[in-house]
Parts: structure tokens; C-alpha cells; sequence
């Protein structure tokens, strides 16, 4: 999508179908949109956008359940077509060694550990997953406010987390 922006154009333009994958989600790339069509200038971000509108497809990284609302809108107001898709979220692969197919990082707890407490959680079957994906890194006094609400609200969390940026 952002670095080969031009591709989704000349392909539309020469009927070739092509897949734009957006790494913005539905909920962010919504107003992008609505200004492209509304501005249709030459800049960067509205070529971005138009592009993504002309492609045959467009994939998401993100989840029905979170937003298909705003996809369906996406779908409605712009591309005109149902080839809009969720598969997220998609995690980075580690790239340790050729045989691991390990999603992410290292883990604090291990795997067997955390599929037998996701297990045990049949009452209900919920839980909250907090990330923040790769580009955001929390202070360490934000990463403990964080912390301390979620064990304070005494609902079941998966908390995926980076380091923090140490200064208070």
C-alpha cells in the first residue's frame, strides 16, 4: 500500500486485478478515503488512498468482529465491490532459525503453560488481549498504569508487550 502506491493505479488502469493490503485499519483508512475522493490532488496520501480504492481487492489487517462496520461502509461508499477482507491480526514471524515457524517473540510464560490457563477458562470463555502492535512502546510509568488497571478490573487478559522506553 504505502511503499509502491502507483502499482494499484496502473494495474486497475491496464485491467490487471490486484490485492492492496492495508496496513492502516478500516477505522483509521476510512477518513483518508473520504478526503482523497474529496481533494483528488496529487499528494502522496491521496494517490495512496485512490490506489487502494481502484484495486480488485482490498485486505485488511484486522478482524470482522472489531471492524466490519467500517469495511462495510469502505465497501459501500468507495470500492463498489465485496472483495474487502479481514485476516488479522497478523503477527511478525521470528525469525530465530529456519525450522521455528514461532509467531513473535520471547515469552515470559511458556506456550503449554498458556494453552492450559486459555483452557481453563470455560466459565465464560472471555478474556481481553491488550496489545499495542510492533510500533508503539510504552513508558514504564504508562506499562504500569496499564498494569495495574487490568488487575484491578479482575478480568482474565493476555497482555503482549515490548520492553519499555525507560523514562518516567
Amino acid at each position: 500500500m504505502l511503499l509502491s502506491s502507483w502499482v494499484n493505479s496502473l494495474a486497475s488502469h491496464l485491467n490487471i486485478q490486484n490485492l492492496s493490503f492495508s496496513v492502516l485499519d478500516p477505522n483509521s483508512m476510512f477518513p483518508w478515503m473520504v478526503k482523497a475522493l474529496k481533494v483528488r490532488d496529487d499528494a502522496f496520501s491521496t494517490r495512496v488512498h485512490l490506489g487502494c480504492i481502484e484495486s480488485w481487492g482490498l485486505i485488511f489487517n484486522t478482524f470482522t468482529e472489531l471492524d466490519g462496520g467500517k469495511m462495510n461502509m469502505i465497501k459501500e461508499d468507495f470500492s463498489k465491490h465485496d472483495r474487502l477482507w479481514a485476516v488479522g491480526p497478523l503477527l511478525p514471524i521470528k525469525a530465530s532459525s529456519k525450522e521455528s515457524n514461532e509467531r513473535g517473540g520471547p515469552s515470559s510464560i511458556p506456550q503449554d503453560q498458556v494453552v492450559a490457563w486459555l483452557d481453563s477458562c470455560q466459565v465464560d470463555k472471555s478474556l481481553i488481549y491488550v496489545g499495542f502492535g510492533t510500533q508503539i512502546t510504552l513508558t514504564k510509568r504508562q506499562m504500569e498504569a496499564i498494569a495495574s488497571t487490568l488487575e484491578e478490573s479482575g478480568v482474565r487478559f493476555i497482555w503482549a508487550v515490548k520492553d519499555p522506553i525507560i523514562k518516567n
